[in-house]
């Protein structure tokens, strides 16, 4: 895991966590209309730093080891954390983990397939097969999300990702399930996912919700996975500005 630091150096500190296949150049956007108010931290995980000789496991150990840079430097509390997709998992292990160490969060995609042991293990062969495909066949991920810059960084990482680190984010999108616990994460947590993504996000977001204090969920109408970080940079910082301002987010607002 390698993290970057971008924006004042105040006590606004922010954590954005990047989607699988991606790198903290899927940020891009955002570190731009961020950088002169927020402090920005921008991790890229393990598996997607090209040349670094470590893997991809999985969520938890990706949380394990964000949260550990951060104490190394002495920081025990950050302002605000988002999360999309593969970074949504992650965003959810830290604060599973660390229940009070954001005052605000914003998570996008809680998705998962949620399929058994075989069917797992299937998806993950010929997932991996389809990404590599995608990667390499010329124009197929040309203008993805309406952004060149996202595209020519998935092409390059999931390219040259190891075979072992796919398949575990991979393994990671077919099983992954929110662990049950207790109600006392005390971010001011908003959650949320496209309508076209819907039955595949509820179960993990509503399992999520029950361990808030304080959360929200906010369902995307005509959104897919990912296009609301990705495929609409300008709207997601928006409503982060709106969710870090108020702590909620009217119902309707997120759709105009």
């Amino acid at each position: 895991m390698v993290m970057k630091e971008f924006g004042c150096n105040n006590e606004k500190k922010i954590l954005l966590i990047h989607g699988a296949g991606t790198s903290y150049k899927m940020w891009t956007a955002q570190i731009e209309m961020l950088s002169d108010e927020y402090h920005l931290y921008v991790p890229t995980l393990n598996g997607h730093v090209i040349g670094e000789d470590r893997e991809y496991v999985g969520p938890a150990k990706e949380a394990e080891e964000i949260l550990e840079w951060f104490k190394k430097n002495d920081i025990q509390k950050i302002y605000a954390i988002a999360g999309a997709s593969l970074g949504a998992y992650v965003a959810a292990e830290i604060l599973r983990t660390s229940p009070d160490f954001a005052e605000y969060a914003f998570i996008e995609s809680l998705k998962s397939y949620h399929y058994g042991a075989a069917m797992t293990q299937i998806f993950s062969v010929l997932g991996e097969k389809m990404l590599r495909k995608a990667a390499s066949v010329k124009g197929i991920m040309e203008g993805a999300y309406q952004k060149d810059y996202i595209s020519d960084d998935m092409k390059y990482v999931l390219t040259n990702m190891t075979k072992e680190s796919i398949h575990n984010v991979l393994l990671t999108a077919a099983s992954y399930s929110v662990p049950e616990g207790e109600k006392n994460i005390t971010a001011k947590t908003l959650i949320v996912y496209g309508s076209k993504e819907e039955k595949l996000c509820k179960k993990n977001t509503e399992r999520f919700m029950k361990q808030m204090v304080n959360g929200q969920c906010m369902v995307l109408d005509g959104y897919d996975h990912g296009e609301l970080a990705i495929g609409n940079p300008e709207k997601h910082v928006k409503m982060l500005r709106m969710w870090l301002k108020n702590g909620t987010i009217a119902e309707g607002e997120g759709n105009e």
